[in-house]
């Protein structure tokens, strides 16, 4: 039985942590900035998407400090004012979503000025060619409109970029004459700066998308696990075919709580479902710690099978041990709650088919006489005993203790000899 994993956000954070020390102040400041937009009812792909454009705005705030800087120092000042506003506006919007956590006033404004600063810095420092197709950067805007915004909206933002590019291309004869370019000198760094740049966001964002595909698929496949065995599993995701098999030696165990419907009846829905998910999840661990498989819940009944659906992998007589583990465990959850709940058991062993049927929330199932009387012997049987069929008994004599109970009237079968466990042999 597999077990949800963590949100894909929170092993990002606990990596985080792994990382670099969390008393450090780079870890303080990374943390700040991938949680300032973070609020406590966001999903875990809203607080992937929000992190990650924190974390390429403030790439784009780098970015653009220390072209600012270049022109400051290589060109006129005037010209690094274009490049420093979009950091100034930047930093405000940091500080804005700090405060006030809107998200969608911070992404409108970041992919406004990601599409349309490089157009500008591209016309003040004179065209395609002086500025090294500045205007390049520009494409990361439709780029994160596909992560944060979907595909429809991303086509808008692509619309806007390819119609700038055009006017770029117009305008672009009258921006190498603007003064302040002729002082440029071309060089192939410029293209080399540009290329790598974006080259860079968009393998960020590649890699982004392959992590998130793959941590999908991987908690896709633990939610299958959870609700299939995991060859079953396997088959069903190589081929959708009938799955149907018989297996001519299984032992299939019913647990009821005894009167719990009774007492459902006093508790709030709360307390009900809180209680009924802490006993029957230590029956889910007893359950892999033992190998076997748990078919399904039915209320306050629990079922689980030995010998299905790779009967090699099973240790014999592992369905009765699981039994009389369920005992312990709920009388250690009587002991940490003040209950007195107890369990009434049946085990049967005989042939049986299993298979998965429907096409919504499918199960995978038993059938045959073999299920019908393990259920018998639950509901015939005694609160807190464990009632075995003589069929269960001959399979497992040898290695476990029983006592006798007699002849039983069973539903459908007559008067049928049952055991009572009592528990497991110690070897010689």
């Amino acid at each position: 039985m597999a077990k949800i994993r963590k949100s894909t956000f929170d092993r990002i954070d606990e990596r985080l942590e792994n990382y670099f020390r969390s008393d450090s102040a780079f870890y303080r400041f990374l943390h700040g900035l991938l949680f300032a937009g973070i609020t406590a009812d966001d999903s875990d792909d809203e607080k992937l998407q929000k992190a990650l454009l924190s974390l390429l705005a403030f790439l784009g705030f780098i970015a653009e400090i220390c072209l600012g800087l270049h022109d400051v120092i290589f060109a006129y000042p005037t010209m690094g004012i274009v490049t420093f506003s979009y950091s100034l506006v930047t930093l405000a919007g940091f500080i804005h979503l700090k405060i006030t956590k809107k998200y969608r006033l911070f992404r409108f404004t970041q992919l406004a000025f990601i599409l349309t600063m490089p157009f500008i810095a591209q016309l003040t420092h004179g065209g395609f060619v002086l500025s090294g197709s500045a205007i390049i950067w520009s494409f990361g805007a439709p780029i994160c409109a596909v992560l944060f915004h979907g595909p429809g909206q991303a086509m808008k933002w692509f619309m806007a970029y390819a119609g700038l590019v055009s006017l770029a291309a117009v305008l672009d004869a009258n921006a190498a004459k603007i003064e302040a370019a002729r002082l440029i000198v071309f060089s192939p760094w410029f293209f080399v700066g540009h290329l790598l740049g974006i080259s860079f966001i968009l393998f960020l964002l590649v890699q982004f998308f392959i992590f998130r595909i793959r941590a999908e698929q991987k908690r896709s496949e633990e939610l299958l696990l959870n609700i299939l065995p995991e060859p079953i599993a396997v088959r069903l995701k190589r081929n959708s075919d009938l799955i149907a098999d018989q297996f001519n030696e299984a032992s299939i165990l019913f647990a009821d709580i005894v009167n719990f419907t009774e007492l459902s009846g006093r508790l709030s829905p709360d307390c009900l479902v809180e209680m009924l998910n802490g006993i029957f999840s230590s029956f889910d661990e007893l359950a892999v710690r033992h190998g076997l498989e748990k078919i399904k819940t039915i209320g306050d009944a629990y079922m689980a099978v030995e010998g299905l659906p790779e009967p090699e992998k099973h240790e014999r007589g592992s369905i009765l041990k699981l039994a009389l583990d369920m005992q312990k465990a709920l009388s250690l959850f009587n002991s940490k709650n003040q209950t007195s709940l107890s369990l009434r058991i049946g085990i049967h062993s005989g042939p049986v088919v299993a298979g998965v049927i429907g096409l919504k929330k499918f199960i995978y199932d038993l059938w045959g006489d073999a299920v019908n009387i393990a259920s018998r012997m639950e509901s015939t049987g005694i609160a807190g005993e464990i009632q075995v069929t003589e069929a269960t008994w001959q399979c497992f004599k040898d290695i476990f203790i029983f006592e006798e109970r007699g002849l039983i009237e069973v539903k459908g079968k007559g008067q049928m000899r049952t055991f009572l466990l009592k528990g497991e042999r110690q070897p010689d």
